[in-house]
């Protein structure tokens, strides 16, 4: 274990936002490009961009290819109203 690991204050932040902002509803039908899932979650594009890559190197999410992104089985797991309660 390392402090890092110990420490990281960033990846419930990143869950938190995903969460609140419902990516993993609005990536229910399927894979969708940054600047879709961005405008359906009323956020920026390049912000949403690097919270959804920090959680992907977290194994929440994947990125199919370049700029599009996915909802993996953990990440459907945050659609459940017992993991948003305390999340949003």
């Amino acid at each position: 274990m390392n402090l890092e690991a110990l420490t990281d204050l960033c990846t419930p932040w990143c869950v938190h936002v995903v969460v609140t902002l419902r990516i993993a509803e609005h990536l229910a039908e399927g894979p969708r490009a940054i600047s879709d899932l961005a405008c359906a979650a009323t956020c920026d594009a390049d912000a949403l961009a690097r919270v959804l890559r920090h959680l992907i190197a977290r194994g929440l999410f994947d990125e199919p290819s370049i700029d599009v992104f996915a909802a993996n089985e953990a990440a459907r797991g945050l659609t459940t109203p017992a993991a948003r309660i305390g999340l949003d």
